[in-house]
């Protein structure tokens, strides 16, 4: 669960708030349409997250359980709601966050959304950096155009992965140095072990982010 400054704090959603989300959606009988899909989600222990401000649920959002593509990196924001009367108080930002946070670390390297969008969704998805399919390089990939794939967004963690593993491997290898080290000038493994974390990890993100800037060139060269 996660709270920002204006109290508004985003969690899990389970099968016991399937009520709120009913009484959340009353307000807008197209969003109702979607309620089934949403139970059914809840009920795959899929991904399914709502916006609280006080107890008021003022927002929900969905991914698709099932993730797409050979390398099973695309997941699908398949439901994202604001209440009418929250929207504009950076309520649906925080939460599709929340959602690019989670994608990203369960693998799902781009987030879409398929089917049809209405104006004032796609002012909200092109304001929070997702890009018509039509104008992207990854709107060419056939398992997104297979499920209809119309806007796209690179996961903040993916656009970092390789900084991530970087540091990852970097404070194992700088762990495992380190001790040896430790052990043969200060007779310290404590110390050998900490100085050795610190300098892979940073030798580890330099490495990674490097790989991240290279990654991002060589796409937008593409692009061109």
């Amino acid at each position: 669960m996660i709270m920002g400054k204006n109290k508004l704090k985003i969690k899990k959603m389970k099968q016991n708030d399937n009520i709120i989300i009913k009484e959340l959606l009353k307000e807008d009988e197209g969003a109702q349409m979607h309620l089934e899909e949403i139970y059914r989600i809840i009920e795959k222990k899929g991904q399914v997250f709502g916006a609280f401000r006080e107890k008021e649920l003022v927002g929900v959002a969905a991914l698709e359980p099932e993730q797409i593509g050979e390398k099973k990196h695309y997941a699908q924001l398949k439901f994202f709601y604001v209440a009418k009367a929250k929207r504009r108080e950076g309520v649906g930002k925080k939460l599709l966050a929340h959602i690019g946070d989670v994608s990203g670390y369960v693998g799902g390297d781009i987030l879409f959304v398929s089917g049809q969008v209405s104006e004032d969704a796609i002012g909200f998805l092109l304001s929070q950096k997702f890009v018509a399919a039509e104008h992207s390089q990854l709107g060419k990939d056939t398992d997104l155009q297979a499920v209809g794939a119309n806007y796209i967004l690179e996961t903040e963690h993916a656009k970092h992965r390789g900084m991530y593993y970087g540091m990852s491997i970097g404070m194992l290898l700088g762990i495992s140095v380190g001790l040896m080290f430790g052990q043969t000038f200060y007779e310290s493994e404590g110390i050998g072990m900490s100085m050795g974390m610190a300098i892979g990890m940073c030798i580890g993100m330099a490495i990674g982010a490097s790989y991240d800037e290279s990654k991002k060139k060589k796409e937008e060269d593409e692009r061109e």
